[in-house]
């Protein structure tokens, strides 16, 4: 028998006896490496990448890859796909026939943000603290939605917008001395705190125009000429951190300017601001001149040869009383009617005046100081006058108490009475009771 044939006798008994289990078999092909197409990755927080392995031999009886991370709570992984957790270091292996191969993976904190994030941090960064600087003078700015705190130094200004009568109306609190002071200021002054509060906004369609570097949004120079209170931005540096706006640095009208504490500020107000804050005396032009023509009840003593007489004026009743002496003037269809007591008794009769002149007179001053806001000066809270000519009266003192007239005096045109306007608004007539049953005599 040749050495051929004994070869072929000797496989085909080997193979029916591994068929049979009358010996043991083995054809497994083993594991020789794995090996993973990246070594280390860097990702962001939320940030993916999948990996793949490779295992040889390509004949390797089990090539199925297991998948494992050291440190979930960074990095985790399925099917070859690592999901960043949060920052810091994570090893992932993948295993497969006792063979394995890892790779490093660093998570940072988020920086760079998509062009939607950064539109939708810049709108609603509402809340921040603003640093300043000018020469050798800090102040810090606090926004807190509508409202604005200034200090500089031991110095504060709150300036806030408020709805009066449903007006928006801006005022001012500071402090003068150891006291708040509340003020009306005009829009301007308002929006002067105003262009560092919406700078924010300002840079909403921005993202393209600035480049990305070290963490750092920056610009040499951004034209701002849409806005209406900056021309041109320098040295522009904006920080994110985890998809959030946390910081912006600029010179603007050669004044740097930090932002901090974005979304974190509340205005904190002093104690003492509740219990000696001034009530609000000065008003705007608008409110002056809708105050004095809708007034038209109120109560009116002007010194009389026989002492002080008093005029009460509800709409078109006017009363005259002076001591015991009561009249009683009434408009009707253009017609005029007096009713005054005599004897103890009311009469009525007609008249073609309400009491005179003087009467008409003090009955139209309030709508006559409609167009005269500009003859006063707001000394000391009261407006106050020398002389008012289109009135022809003197010594005008006039005074509100939130936003609301509670008092004029002034001396009339002859010069020798002066008469005092109070109880604007609350005064009623109250009529005698036999008022309605009161005859016309001519």
């Amino acid at each position: 028998m040749n050495k051929r044939l004994i070869t072929i006798l000797a496989t085909l008994l080997c193979v029916a006896a591994c068929a049979f289990g009358l010996v043991a078999c083995n054809n497994t092909v083993a594991v020789e490496s794995v090996t993973l197409d990246k070594t280390s990755v860097t990702l962001q927080v939320g940030g993916e990448e999948t990996l793949t392995a490779t295992v040889t031999p390509d004949n390797a009886t089990d090539k199925a890859v297991t998948w494992s991370s050291d440190n979930t709570a960074v990095a985790t992984v399925a099917n070859g796909k690592v999901t960043a957790v949060s920052a810091g270091t994570a090893t992932v292996t993948a295993t497969a026939g006792g063979k394995s191969a890892t790779c490093a993976v660093t998570v940072e904190t988020v920086k760079t943000v998509t062009s939607e994030q950064w539109k939708q941090a810049m709108e609603s960064a509402d809340k921040f603290v603003i640093e300043m600087k000018q020469g050798e003078m800090p102040s810090a700015i606090k926004i807190d939605g509508d409202k604005r705190m200034q200090v500089a130094g031991n110095a504060m200004s709150l300036r806030v917008k408020e709805t009066v009568d449903d007006e928006t109306v801006y005022f001012e609190y500071y402090t003068n001395g150891n006291e708040w002071v509340k003020q009306v200021i005009d829009e301007s002054d308002y929006s002067q705190t105003v262009m560092y509060a919406e700078i924010p906004t300002y840079f909403k369609d921005d993202f393209s125009s600035l480049s990305y570097a070290d963490g750092k949004y920056t610009a040499a120079t951004l034209d701002k000429t849409s806005s209406p209170f900056v021309s041109v931005l320098s040295d522009v540096e904006i920080t994110f951190e985890d998809g959030a706006l946390t910081g912006m640095k600029f010179v603007v009208e050669g004044m740097s300017v930090e932002i901090k504490e974005i979304g974190a500020t509340n205005i904190t107000v002093p104690t003492e601001y509740i219990d000696k804050t001034v009530h609000v005396t000065e008003v705007r032009e608008e409110i002056w001149a809708k105050t004095m023509s809708e007034t038209k009840n109120f109560s009116l003593t002007v010194p009389g040869s026989n002492g002080i007489i008093k005029y009460v004026f509800d709409g078109d009743l006017n009363m005259q009383t002076n001591g015991e002496t009561a009249h009683i003037f009434e408009k009707v269809n253009y017609n005029y009617y007096e009713y005054s007591n005599v004897n103890g008794s009311w009469e009525k009769k007609r008249t073609y005046s309400m009491g005179g002149s003087i009467m008409d007179y003090y009955s139209k001053v309030l709508t006559q100081f409609v167009d005269c806001y500009d003859s006063f000066e707001y000394i000391n809270g009261k407006y106050r006058a020398d002389y008012v000519d289109t009135l022809k009266v003197y010594n005008v003192v006039v005074k509100f108490d939130n936003n609301t007239l509670t008092s004029i005096s002034f001396t009339d045109e002859s010069g020798s009475s002066t008469a005092n306007i109070f109880d604007v608004n609350k005064s009623m007539i109250v009529l005698p009771s036999d008022y309605n049953d009161l005859t016309t005599s001519a």
